[in-house]
């Protein structure tokens, strides 16, 4: 399929591929429709041209953003750090698939034993710190509630469905680069996870918490994300984080997935103890993450006093037109 007869996209798109999480089956079913450009790091023969010539070659990142710029609906994928490229697209165009941080490293250790002829036992390999808690340091630059799309691995085909909801992108389920018997895309660990014993295990969640802690997030945001699409239109979920602040204020932003929306401000509500306190537009300057993209040159933000209620009382900021809640804890100053 040449150039010009593969589909179209609404804009252009980072996927930011996580090793052994379904990466190479969607990049795969990527190539089959769209124009991707790839990035696996220096020399890699699945590197494209155009990065080896400019990341690598050249050290150019001005030079190969404005190269890419001028290539209309285009995938750039590889295994490199969201920050890398973060600045190069809306936060709303990054996807990416997460893993049970056991089951991938697992699958990677296996991989790369088959692949590379790697010598050291799963002890050393889970040891070290490259291979460790790896998903949350690739994906580290921006909440994981303000990126575009989070699959899931081990619900891979309902992630393509899901995707394909939100986006103008139809991505055929295929099952590439499995590293054993294991049931599920990109699975593999399972046949071996079955024969080590529970201390092993162990030592793998142990040294894997950051990664624990990322894919139950992950989990929830597409499990809350599954129940949006089926009561509103997938142009009207929401983008958002929020933290408490040390001067008692609630600080975040928010913003529209659509397009359509992408100029208005999302009006949210706050709820203290389960009583709604007050409404308000994230319309301010939201300076976080410097070098992510968002939309409405970055005023999405907002700072609402807490002040005069009692600890431990529940707090939400929640869209006032959908009930989407983009924030829920306790007080505890």
């Amino acid at each position: 399929m040449n150039l010009f007869s593969k589909k179209k996209i609404p804009t252009q798109v980072l996927f930011l591929h996580v090793p052994k999480t379904a990466g190479t089956s969607f990049r795969n079913g990527l190539e089959k429709q769209y124009n991707v450009i790839c990035d696996y790091g220096d020399l890699n023969p699945a590197t494209s041209k155009s990065v080896q010539k400019f990341i690598y070659e050249k050290q150019d990142f001005y030079n190969f953003q404005v190269s890419f710029s001028s290539r209309k609906s285009t995938v750039l994928c590889g295994h490199v750090h969201l920050t890398k490229y973060l600045d190069m697209f809306s936060s709303k165009n990054i996807i990416t698939f997460v893993r049970n941080p056991i089951e991938q490293v697992l699958s990677h250790y296996f991989h790369k034993k088959k692949v590379t002829g790697l010598n050291d036992d799963l002890v050393e390999f889970a040891q070290n710190i490259k291979f460790r808690n790896l998903q949350s340091r690739m994906l580290a630059g921006i909440p994981l509630s303000l990126v575009g799309f989070v699959g899931l691995t081990e619900r891979y085909k309902d992630s393509l469905k899901l995707l394909s909801s939100f986006y103008n992108l139809h991505v055929d389920y295929l099952v590439e680069n499995r590293g054993g018997s294991g049931s599920g895309s990109g699975s593999g660990s399972g046949s071996y996870r079955s024969v080590l014993d529970d201390s092993m295990l162990q030592l793998i969640a142990d040294l894997n918490k950051s990664d624990e802690l990322l894919y139950i997030e992950a989990k929830k945001l597409f499990e809350d994300r599954t129940v949006f699409q089926l009561r509103y239109h997938e142009n009207f979920w929401v983008y958002g984080y929020a933290n408490f602040h040390d001067n008692k204020t609630v600080q975040g932003c928010a913003f529209f997935h659509g397009e359509e929306q992408k100029n208005a401000p999302v009006k949210l509500d706050l709820f203290v103890g389960g009583e709604k306190i007050s409404s308000f537009l994230a319309n301010k300057y939201f300076s976080r993450f410097q070098k992510a993209v968002f939309p409405r040159n970055r005023y999405i933000g907002f700072v609402i006093p807490i002040v005069g209620f009692e600890n431990g009382l529940s707090v939400q900021v929640v869209v006032s037109s959908t009930s989407q809640v983009i924030f829920d804890n306790e007080l505890s100053w």
